[in-house]
């Protein structure tokens, strides 16, 4: 798990009888997963000097965005990918239509922390000139109450608070916003929030 954070998808997949590790570049957040029972290395990917073909599936949810060369990370990602491995990765999409009805209150701009932002053409476009294959690239609508919720806060008041979250009209507009988003994928499938790339190390 790239950008592990505090451990809980790595202790999730240990439970189901994966042999995990992460990496995340938060010393805080690093301890925190490693009490959680699982191994997590401190710092960023590159740096690691992991063998190639080192392992069969990496995630990566919410760090492509953060990151300042995303080709070398989606790179490295690709070298150390076993020949059939795969990468699993979830980013912000910046054609969604949440960005289109927010527009600078959206969420997922995030600034200064969020220092690229993809669209599906983009994405596809940097994972292949990183040396991936795509199998696999949508949006979702996956937690898109959070986004919505806090983008319309950020959109009422200039914040969005994750203590938004637990006010019960925010928690409804989230909701709403959600199903009404999970609709509008049937006809825009890329029109989520976050994007769903699944890619491959490309054959040779």
């Amino acid at each position: 798990d790239v950008g592990c954070g505090s451990g809980v998808h790595l202790a999730r997949m240990q439970q189901l009888g994966w042999s995990v590790e992460g990496v995340e570049v938060d010393a805080e957040a690093a301890v925190a997963a490693r009490s959680r029972g699982v191994p997590v290395r401190l710092g960023p990917l590159e740096q690691q000097g992991y063998p190639e073909a080192s392992f069969d599936a990496i995630f990566s949810a919410h760090v492509l965005e953060h990151v300042h060369e995303p080709i070398g990370l989606l790179r490295e990602c690709a070298r150390i990918l076993k020949p059939a491995g795969t990468l699993v990765l979830l980013t912000p999409n910046v054609e969604s239509r949440g960005h289109a009805r927010f527009g600078a209150a959206w969420l997922n701009l995030d600034p200064p922390r969020h220092l690229f932002l993809f669209s599906p053409k983009t994405l596809q476009r940097v994972a292949e000139r990183a040396g991936l294959e795509v199998l696999t690239l949508r949006s979702t609508a996956r937690t898109a109450w959070v986004y919505g919720a806090l983008s319309r806060a950020i959109e009422r008041t200039g914040r969005g608070e994750m203590s938004e979250l637990s006010r019960p009209h925010a928690l409804l507009y989230g909701l709403l916003y959600q199903l009404r988003l999970r609709r509008c994928l049937r006809c825009h499938p890329m029109a989520g929030d976050e994007l769903l790339l699944i890619a491959r190390r490309a054959r040779p």
